[in-house]
């Protein structure tokens, strides 16, 4: 134990019950912004969005490659590897940005609805921002500081879904 550092157990129980309370708001949230949509959205708009966030989270759930929870995992300090997991996430998040935002008007296609194409392409700046962020996010999570991540998930989540304002005109 460190100076004057909580007891492991202590701030491994703090941080699940943190990480268990981001989980539920989050979920909560996603449905609370998709009703608000649903209503303020109409059939055909809310289509083309829920066509651009279905495309979004399938990227999403396997951008940067998994590769930040070597940071979680590393039974040394994790500084040392730390860079090259930053790169290895970001060179892939940009690489999947970039690929998402050329074949936008394919997956909008296959998906049902070329309408969607804008959409799309505004949603995958989040995939590079989740680059961007996996490895301080992981540090976080290492840390059991997952109130601070709560905190920051949040935001991501408010701000990035709840702004229609910043897709491009013509889009829902």
């Amino acid at each position: 134990m460190a100076d004057g550092a909580p007891p492991l157990a202590g701030r491994a129980s703090r941080a699940l019950g943190w990480s268990f309370a981001n989980t539920v708001v989050s979920r909560l949230g996603t449905l609370a912004i998709g009703i608000a949509l649903a209503r303020v959205l109409g059939p055909s708009e809310f289509g083309v969005f829920a066509i651009a966030m279905v495309t979004l989270l399938a990227i999403l759930s396997f951008n940067e490659l998994g590769v930040s929870l070597a940071i979680v995992r590393w039974p040394d300090e994790p500084r040392g590897i730390a860079p090259t997991v930053n790169t290895i996430a970001v060179a892939t998040s940009a690489l999947l940005t970039t690929a998402v935002v050329a074949a936008a008007p394919w997956i909008s296609t296959a998906l049902g609805d070329v309408r969607a194409t804008p959409v799309i392409r505004v949603l995958a700046v989040s995939i590079l921002i989740n680059g961007l962020v996996a490895t301080p996010a992981a540090m976080l999570q290492r840390e059991f500081m997952s109130r601070q991540r709560m905190i920051a998930d949040q935001l991501n989540s408010w701000l990035g879904r709840a702004c229609p304002s910043r897709w491009p005109a013509g889009a829902p």
